[in-house]
């Protein structure tokens, strides 16, 4: 087992040694950084990824397969709003957890450090599709790293601006257990 800081949930997690995490950092487009990660890891300039599918994309997960390992990149846009780069990185990160089976230490450092109170394995069980699911969790995800950093103003004030498929989801649940403090 190793150790992986997450820098905008300000959490460590451990992972089995088969999983690698690497952040990129922003980027100046999500296709053109997924193109050259798709073009180092195959050595085909012609192995493109389709950028129509990333029109509102603020940030990414890259994950690979293979071999009994498991590699995951993120990287993301700057908008020039620091609550927004936050939410984004803490999106992305929270994919991450959620991918290597690690709610459970998301949902205790959401307690421990903030108060919030989100049972995800409750939450889970009712959220229709497995997209929507990986989305949910990973707003909230978002808004406690924006919680975590800047109080709990900052991420009531952004909930408020803060619009994506998901969001009229996950910020209700995130106000409500906020409010319960």
């Amino acid at each position: 087992m190793k150790k992986i800081r997450l820098d905008a949930l300000m959490m460590d997690i451990k992972v089995p040694d088969s999983v690698s995490y690497v952040d990129d950092g922003v980027v100046d487009s999500i296709g053109a950084h997924e193109n050259f990660l798709n073009w180092k890891r195959t050595g085909d300039p012609e192995c493109l990824f389709d950028k129509t599918k990333l029109n509102d994309v603020a940030g990414t997960t890259y994950f690979q397969k293979g071999s009994g390992e498991y590699r995951f990149r993120i990287f993301y846009l700057d908008d020039s709003d620091p609550n927004s780069v936050i939410c984004t990185r803490g999106h992305e990160e929270t994919h991450f957890v959620h991918a290597v089976k690690r709610l459970d230490n998301l949902e205790n450092e959401m307690r421990t450090s903030v108060g919030v109170d989100i049972n995800f394995k409750n939450l889970l069980k009712k959220i229709d599709s497995k997209n929507a699911r990986r989305e949910i969790v990973a707003e909230i995800g978002g808004l406690f790293a924006v919680h975590r950093r800047y109080g709990s103003e900052a991420v009531k004030k952004y909930s408020m601006k803060y619009m994506s498929e998901f969001s009229h989801r996950s910020n209700p649940i995130y106000l409500k257990a906020l409010n319960k403090l």
